[in-house]
C-alpha cells in the first residue's frame, strides 16, 4: 500500500485523491534524515536501520505519530530517493505552468 492509499482513522471522513478520482496524484508532508555526500554506506545503513526501528515501535507511533495525524513511510535510502524523485516529477510541471518563483 502506498502512502497515497492510506486513510488515517482520525480523519477518515476526508476524501483522498484516489477516492476522489484523481489517480496517480498524491502528495503530503514528509520528513527525512539526510547525511552529507560521501558518508560511508555502513553509516548510512546503520542510521537507516535505527530510524526504521524507532518509527516502527508501537509506543512511538502512539505518542508521536497518531496524535499528529501522520504515519511512517520510513524504509531506506533508495525509497527516499524514489519518493523525492516522484514528488519532484509531480510538482515540477505544476510549478512551471503556474510560473511560480522564489522571492
Amino acid at each position: 500500500m502506498t502512502p497515497e492509499e492510506i486513510v488515517l482513522v482520525a480523519v477518515a471522513a476526508v476524501v483522498t485523491s484516489i477516492v476522489g478520482g484523481v489517480a496517480g496524484y498524491g502528495t503530503g508532508s514528509w520528513y527525512a534524515l539526510f547525511a552529507p555526500k560521501g558518508t560511508p554506506a555502513d553509516v548510512v545503513e546503520k542510521l537507516s536501520h535505527a530510524t526504521q526501528e524507532i518509527f516502527s515501535d508501537p509506543a512511538f507511533e502512539k505518542q508521536f505519530l497518531t496524535p499528529n495525524y501522520t504515519f511512517s513511510i520510513a524504509k531506506g535510502p533508495k525509497d527516499l530517493r524514489d519518493r523525492i524523485q516522484k514528488d519532484f516529477n509531480l510538482s515540477a510541471p505544476i510549478i512551471k505552468d503556474a510560473k511560480l518563483t522564489v522571492e
